[in-house]
């Protein structure tokens, strides 16, 4: 869609949401889960998938797969804007969309240039203080922004303990999960917590911070107004 080939997709997974007219696309399972039948129906050409697990059924029902898994830095998801203009034919759209996410990045970048460490910050995943590890590309986001990670000696996912918590001590905690933010409030063990005790516990759009496209620009932006809101209005 960011590229102008919208109009190829003939199925999708149950939880696309954007943009709007994603909505009109046949859903054919969820992420994990999908259905051969339907995908078989819609006679792709090609079927991009980004786990293994079916690709094995497709391939058997005939079906031509690209198998990429999702990028794993920040560079790689400008990377993929290029690809698909490749894919799709249109070059120049695609090296376009590539240019305008990395400008915003760089823009970004230059903004905080002159700081040298940001706060001490926890990302919650889920329930469970479940977090994402410096290897992530949430992590990396972090590092981007200079802030300092509590889970620092975590890869990939991982669950903190409140004692942890409590030891390294945020001075901001960012969930994804709105009905999450009070829980902080309402843990006793937690009450001493930097980011408690200032009601420093911030949302953002889990829709722009989980998937690795074009509007994960969107979700670095966002971070970092979080994370400085006295210095990025």
């Amino acid at each position: 869609y960011a590229i102008g080939e919208g109009q190829r997709i003939v199925g999708t997974h149950d939880f696309a949401a954007s943009p709007p007219e994603v909505d009109q696309v046949p859903k054919v399972g969820s992420f994990f889960d999908v259905s051969i039948e339907k995908i078989v129906e819609l006679k792709p050409d090609l079927v991009s998938i980004w786990f293994g697990s079916s690709v094995p059924a497709l391939e058997n029902a005939g079906q031509k797969v690209f198998y990429l898994s999702e990028p794993e830095d920040i560079d790689g998801i400008s990377e993929r804007m290029r690809l698909w203009g490749k894919i799709t034919g249109s070059v120049q759209a695609g090296e376009d969309a590539a240019k305008r996410f990395e400008s915003r990045i760089e823009e970004l970048r230059g903004r905080i240039a002159s700081l040298e460490q940001g706060p001490r910050i926890f990302h919650d995943t889920s329930a469970g203080f479940w977090t994402t590890g410096p290897d992530t590309l949430v992590g990396q986001v972090y590092d981007l922004l200079k802030a300092q990670n509590i889970a620092h000696d975590v890869s990939g996912y991982a669950q903190l303990s409140r004692e942890v918590i409590v030891e390294r001590d945020p001075e901001l905690i960012i969930t994804a999960y709105p009905d999450l933010q009070q829980a902080y409030y309402d843990d006793p063990a937690l009450r001493d917590v930097s980011a408690v005790r200032e009601k420093r516990i911030e949302t953002i759009d889990p829709d722009i911070i989980s998937v690795a496209g074009p509007r994960f620009a969107d979700a670095i932006e966002q971070l970092a107004r979080l994370i400085y809101p006295d210095l990025l209005q």
